[in-house]
């Protein structure tokens, strides 16, 4: 078996109000190789971290219910899901939002920019990159 780790068995978890940039998020992880799940709103996307266990979330930070701070806030406060990475994005790039993002201990805060590429190379590195 080869020591590299193979991809379909990663999954991650996309947590997006946004449907267009939710699934099409969704739709390049897949193509990528990754098991892909969603949920539409924070309360659903903790519910879906704390049933499925996935290896990554991916939040967006402006949702209803809970924002991806909160949720963040809360995976990273459990001890049995603080192990699993946590990537931010927001369309909001002012400092407070990257601040705010530091203080949930997520691992990256990437800003929703107009392509998908920042939020993929984060993705890449904590899945595929060297172990710490």
């Amino acid at each position: 078996m080869s020591p590299e780790m193979n991809l379909a068995e990663k999954t991650v978890l996309v947590v997006d109000d946004d449907l267009p940039m939710r699934e099409g998020l969704a739709d390049l992880l897949r193509h990528q190789g990754y098991r892909v799940l969603t949920a539409a709103d924070g309360e659903e996307g903790f519910q879906a971290v704390q049933a499925q266990r996935p290896d990554l979330v991916v939040l967006d930070v402006v949702m209803p219910k809970l924002d991806g701070f909160r949720v963040a806030t809360m995976i990273k406060g459990d001890p049995t899901l603080r192990h699993i990475p946590v990537i931010l994005y927001s369309g909001h790039v002012e400092e407070s939002f990257a601040i705010r993002a530091y203080e949930t201990q997520a691992e990256y805060f990437v800003p929703k920019a107009g392509n998908l590429r920042p939020i993929l190379k984060a993705i890449r590195d904590l899945l595929e990159g060297p172990p710490p």
